[in-house]
């Protein structure tokens, strides 16, 4: 199944999707929308209308947190601009965090500063990393 076909299937089942929005001074927000509502944003990158309103970030139970690569205990390299870092260390989020890649994205190590957030696990379609420990 591909993130589309889930997206369609966790709408379906009722559940709220929330998308990043990129904010003035690198911010992100999160907004309701359905991925045919989405717009061009920063980036290039498919965001929601910046007029929906702001999802309130203690009502996460998960979030899935791009990422150019990954390593097994959850370090990540994103695009630079530090958007989800800053987000991540933010006060009231209780959520798990969620990387997806594909196996090829993952590296033994990266370069990781103190602003650097590691997520919980990361997904691929060889396994699940949690705490370095690879399960299937």
């Amino acid at each position: 199944m591909c993130l589309a076909d889930a997206v369609g299937t966790w709408l379906d089942e009722g559940h709220r999707i929330a998308w990043p929005l990129v904010r003035e001074q690198g911010r992100l927000s999160f907004h309701i929308s359905t991925p045919d509502e989405l717009v061009t944003g920063t980036m290039g990158i498919a965001e929601p209308d910046k007029d929906l309103p702001a999802v309130e970030i203690e009502s996460f139970d998960l979030l899935v947190v791009p990422g150019i690569g990954f390593t097994r205990f959850g370090a990540r390299l994103g695009q630079g601009g530090g958007y989800y870092d800053r987000f991540l260390a933010g006060v009231g989020l209780r959520a798990k965090t969620l990387g997806l890649a594909f196996s090829v994205q993952i590296v033994p190590e990266l370069p990781v500063e103190d602003t650097d957030v590691c997520v919980d696990a990361v997904v691929t379609e060889k396994g699940i990393a949690s705490g370095g420990v690879w399960s299937l």
